[in-house]
C-alpha cells in the first residue's frame, strides 16, 4: 500500500503542474517591441567551449574522444555520452556508491559494486576505478570507494579504444571513461552541506576565480569532509579530499595543472558473496539489505596523492605540440578484510565462511604522452593528423596475502559474522612486480563533404619486471577505422573497427608442456555500426556491435597440456542512448544495452555456447525530469539489471534474478537573505528492495544497497 501511495503521489505531482514555457524549432516568439537592424563586420569570438548541455542539464552535446580531443557527439564514430556536473552532484549523494551511482546513467555501464569497491561492467567487461582516466591520463586511482567532488564531467566512450586513447596499465576492453577535473569558469564560491541516511554528514567548499588579462588564468580549489553511518547497519565511511586546478589559455597555448588528495576510510563494509560452490544448488533469496556481513574491526583505508599536466603549444598556423603527464601514489594503509573481499556461500541454508587477511598495499603509477597535431588540406579534403608516443609505469607492493588472521563464519539471514582468532596486524608491504607499457599512435581524420573518415594505427609494447625472475616483453599492433556520414544536420550514420589488448604473460606451472613460454597479448576486436539523431534539444543514438575477446586456453595434446591464448568470448549487442527535452518542461536521459554474450571457446567444455557468467542480457536506465518552473525540478530514475547465470557444475546453473530499482528526488532554487541556495533531496532505492547484483565473468552475488535518503544544500556565497 505504501508503494502504491508513493507512486501515485509522484505521478500526481508531475502531471498536475503547469505546462508551457519553451520554444522548439519551428516555434516563433511573439515580438514585443520593434527592433532596428544594423549590419556588422566580421566578428571573431574565441574562448573555451563549456556548458553545452542538452536541455535537462544531465548530458552534453560533446565528449572527450582521446587523442581526437573534444568532439561533437554527432561527429564521433563511436557511442559516446558525457555526464554533466548536475548528474555528478545529484547521484553522488549516496555515500555507499558515489561513482557507480553516477556511471550507471551511461547505458553501457552496469553496477557491480559496494561501499568498499565501486566496481562495474562496461559492455560486459569488468572495470573499476583502475580504468578511469583523469584529464586523459590513465591509472591514477585505485579500486576503492571514489569521492567524486574533484570532477565536473564524465565522458564514456563505448568499445575497444586503445587506438584513440593510448596505453594504460589497466584497461577495460568495453570502453574508456575519462573524468574532467573542475576548472574555473567564472568567479564563484559555493559551500555545500549534506546529510544521508543514518547520519553521513558532508561538507564541501568550492572556490573558482579567473584573473589576469581577459581572464586568461583560472584557479579552482575544492575541499570536502564526509563522515558518518551509511544506510547499512554498523557501516561507516570517512572521506577527506582536497584539490586545486590551474588553467591558462592564450592565442598560442593552453595549460591545465591539477593536484588532488583523498583519504578514504571504510569500516565494516561487506556485500560480495561467492556462489560457485557445488553444494549451492539453488539461488539464495536476497537477505535484508540493511544487514551488515562484515566482522568487527573490518576496514579499508586508502590515501591517494595525484597530479596531472596537460599542455598544448601552437608551433605554426596549423601545427600544435601537446604534452599529457601524470603520477599518483595510492597508499592502502589499512586493509583488514575477508580474503579477496568476499564471503563463500557453503550451502542452500545461506551459511558462509572465509579466511581473514591483512594486506596493506601501495600502488605507484606514472604516465607521459607527447605528440604533434597537424591540420592540412588536400584539395577539398580537410585533414587532422595526430602522431604520439606514450608510456605508463606501474608498480604495486602487496602485504601478507597468504597470512590468514582467522576464519569468518556466519549466515545470510542472521547477518552475524564471527571469527575464531585475530592475530597481530602488521602494516608492512612487500615488493611486487613492475610493468611498463609504451606505444606509438598515428591517427588521421579526414573531412570532405558530409563525411568524416578516421584511420589509425597503434603499436603497443608491454614489459613485465617481476620482483624475482626474468623480464618478459610482448607487443602487438591495433588498427582503427571510423566513419561518420551526415546526410542532414539532424542525422548521423557511423561505423567503426577498433581493438584493444592486455599484456602477454609467462606460462607458469609444471603442469604445462610449454611452461616458461611467453604468451602474446590477448586481443579484443570490435566492429560497430549505428546512427544518431538530434533536433538541437534532444539527442539519441542506436548501434549494433560485435566484439570478440581472446583469453587463456588449455589445449590437450599428446603427452600433456599446452597453455595458449586461443580461448574466445563473444559479445554481440545493441546499445541505445538518449538525452534532452522531448516536450516543454519534460526531459529524459538514459538508454538500454542488449548483450548476447557467449563462451565461444573455453577450457572447460560445458561452458562453450553458454552466456558469459555474471553477464545480463538486458539492462536499462532512464531518468525522467519535470521542471514546473525555472527554480524547481522533480526527477525519477529507473535502473533495471537483467538476470545473469552462475555455473556451479556442468549440471547446475544458478540465476541471479533481475532487479529494478527506483530513485526519486527534487531540486529547488531560492534565496535566503539574498544568498542563492539550491536544495536537493533524493531517495535511492525508494521501495527498499532487497536484491542481488551480478558481476560480469564472476560467480558472485553482490547485495544491493538499502533505501537511502540524501539531502544537500548548496549556497553560492
Amino acid at each position: 500500500m505504501m508503494k502504491k501511495r508513493l507512486i501515485a503521489a509522484v505521478l500526481l505531482g508531475m502531471t498536475t503542474a503547469s505546462a508551457g514555457g519553451f520554444l522548439f524549432p519551428g516555434e516563433v516568439a511573439e515580438a514585443k517591441d520593434s527592433i532596428d537592424t544594423y549590419t556588422l563586420g566580421d566578428l571573431v569570438v574565441t574562448g573555451t567551449r563549456y556548458g553545452n548541455e542538452l536541455p535537462g542539464g544531465f548530458v552534453k552535446e560533446s565528449a572527450a574522444v582521446g587523442l581526437l580531443g573534444e568532439k561533437e557527439v554527432m561527429d564521433t564514430p563511436f557511442q559516446s555520452i558525457s555526464l554533466t556536473q548536475k548528474t555528478i552532484d545529484i547521484f553522488s549523494a549516496n555515500p555507499s556508491e558515489a561513482s557507480t551511482s553516477i556511471l550507471v546513467n551511461a547505458p553501457a555501464i552496469r553496477n557491480a559494486g559496494s561501499t568498499i569497491y565501486n566496481d562495474f561492467s562496461l559492455r560486459g567487461q569488468t572495470a573499476n576505478a583502475y580504468q578511469f582516466r583523469i584529464n586523459g591520463i590513465p591509472g591514477l586511482l585505485s579500486q576503492t570507494n571514489i569521492p567524486m567532488n574533484f570532477f565536473e564531467s564524465v565522458d564514456v566512450i563505448s568499445g575497444a579504444s586503445v587506438g584513440i586513447s593510448g596505453v594504460a596499465a589497466s584497461e577495460s576492453a568495453g570502453g574508456t571513461i575519462n573524468m574532467q577535473t573542475k576548472r574555473a569558469h567564472g568567479n564563484t564560491t559555493q559551500y555545500t552541506m549534506g546529510i544521508a541516511e543514518r547520519g553521513t554528514w558532508s561538507n564541501n567548499l568550492d572556490i573558482a576565480r579567473r584573473f589576469g588579462k581577459d581572464g586568461a588564468h583560472g584557479l579552482r580549489v575544492n575541499g570536502s569532509y564526509t563522515t558518518g553511518a551509511t544506510g547499512i547497519i554498523d557501516e561507516r565511511v570517512r572521506n577527506k579530499t582536497f584539490s586545486i586546478n590551474y588553467d591558462h589559455h592564450s592565442a598560442s597555448s593552453s595549460t591545465n595543472l591539477f593536484f588532488g588528495f583523498r583519504d578514504t576510510w571504510t569500516e565494516e563494509a561487506q556485500r560480495y558473496f561467492y556462489l560457485g560452490n557445488a553444494a549451492v544448488t539453488a539461488m539464495p533469496q536476497a537477505p535484508d539489505a540493511t544487514r551488515n556481513f562484515a566482522f568487527t574491526g573490518q576496514h579499508l583505508g586508502m590515501k591517494t596523492y595525484l597530479g596531472t599536466i596537460n599542455h598544448e603549444q601552437k608551433l605554426g598556423r596549423n601545427t600544435r605540440a601537446f604534452l599529457m603527464a601524470g603520477a599518483s601514489y595510492n597508499d592502502g594503509y589499512g586493509y583488514l578484510v575477508p580474503s579477496s573481499s568476499r564471503l563463500d556461500i557453503l550451502n542452500n541454508n545461506g551459511d558462509y565462511s572465509r579466511a581473514m587477511v591483512h594486506e596493506p598495499f601501495s600502488i605507484r603509477n606514472s604516465y607521459v604522452a607527447i605528440g604533434l597535431t597537424q591540420e592540412w588540406t588536400a584539395g577539398v579534403v580537410k585533414n587532422k593528423t595526430v602522431l604520439s608516443f606514450d608510456k605508463d609505469w606501474y608498480q604495486a607492493r602487496w602485504g601478507e596475502s597468504g597470512s590468514s588472521k582467522g576464519t569468518i563464519t556466519g549466515n545470510l539471514y542472521t547477518g552475524h559474522s564471527t571469527y575464531d582468532f585475530l592475530t597481530a596486524i602488521r602494516a608492512s608491504s612487500v615488493s611486487g612486480s613492475r610493468t611498463e607499457y609504451y606505444g606509438y599512435s598515428l591517427l588521421n581524420e579526414s573531412s570532405f563533404g558530409k563525411a568524416i573518415v578516421t584511420l589509425g594505427l597503434h603499436h603497443h609494447i608491454s614489459k613485465a619486471i617481476p620482483a624475482t625472475g626474468e623480464t618478459t616483453k610482448t607487443s602487438a599492433t591495433a588498427p582503427l577505422f571510423g566513419i561518420v556520414y551526415r546526410p542532414t544536420e539532424e542525422l548521423s550514420l557511423f561505423a567503426n573497427h577498433s581493438e584493444s589488448f592486455h599484456a602477454g604473460s609467462v606460462v607458469s606451472g609444471n603442469s604445462y608442456l610449454n611452461a616458461g613460454a611467453i604468451l602474446q597479448p590477448g586481443k579484443t576486436k570490435s566492429n560497430e555500426i549505428g546512427l544518431k539523431y538530434t533536433n538541437g534539444r534532444f539527442l539519441t543514438a542506436l548501434s549494433y556491435f560485435d566484439m570478440t575477446k581472446a583469453s587463456a586456453f588449455d589445449r590437450p595434446v599428446s603427452g600433456g597440456t599446452l597453455r595458449t591464448m586461443d580461448g574466445e568470448l563473444s559479445y554481440k549487442g545493441l546499445e541505445f542512448s538518449m538525452g534532452g527535452e522531448f516536450c516543454p518542461k519534460w526531459s529524459i536521459f538514459g538508454g538500454f544495452l542488449y548483450l548476447d554474450s557467449e563462451y565461444a571457446k573455453h577450457t572447460t567444455a560445458f561452458y562453450n555456447g553458454k552466456t558469459v557468467e555474471g553477464t545480463p542480457n538486458f539492462s536499462f536506465v532512464s531518468t525522467l525530469q519535470y521542471a514546473p518552473d525555472k527554480d524547481s525540478t522533480i526527477f525519477l530514475r529507473l535502473v533495471h539489471t537483467g538476470d545473469a547465470p552462475i555455473y556451479t557444475t556442468a549440471q547446475n546453473t544458478l540465476t541471479v534474478p533481475s532487479s529494478t530499482v527506483f530513485d526519486v528526488g527534487a531540486r529547488y532554487r531560492t534565496k535566503i537573505d539574498k544568498v542563492p541556495v539550491t536544495f536537493t533531496a533524493t531517495v535511492f532505492n525508494v521501495f527498499n528492495r532487497n536484491y542481488w547484483l551480478p558481476r560480469a565473468t564472476y560467480s558472485y552475488g553482490i547485495l544491493g544497497n538499502p533505501r537511502t535518503f540524501a539531502l544537500t544544500m548548496a549556497m553560492d556565497i
